[in-house]
């Protein structure tokens, strides 16, 4: 795990468009530019991966 503090506006600006579109992320963005600076990135990397197949055979 990893954890970037504080957050780098690029990769803000990358998560929020990848969720909210392009018109979202810069709604989010303005709207949450005074906190931004108390805002930390926390990446994990899992070390296991479960899936499940609901699949009717």
């Amino acid at each position: 795990m990893a954890v970037q503090d504080p957050v780098r506006p690029e990769d803000r600006r990358t998560l929020a468009e990848r969720y909210l579109g392009p018109e979202g992320a810069a709604q989010y963005l303005e709207a949450t530019k005074d906190v931004a600076g108390t805002m930390v990135m926390v990446r994990v990397r899992p070390e296991r991966w479960y899936t499940r197949d609901y699949t009717k055979r």
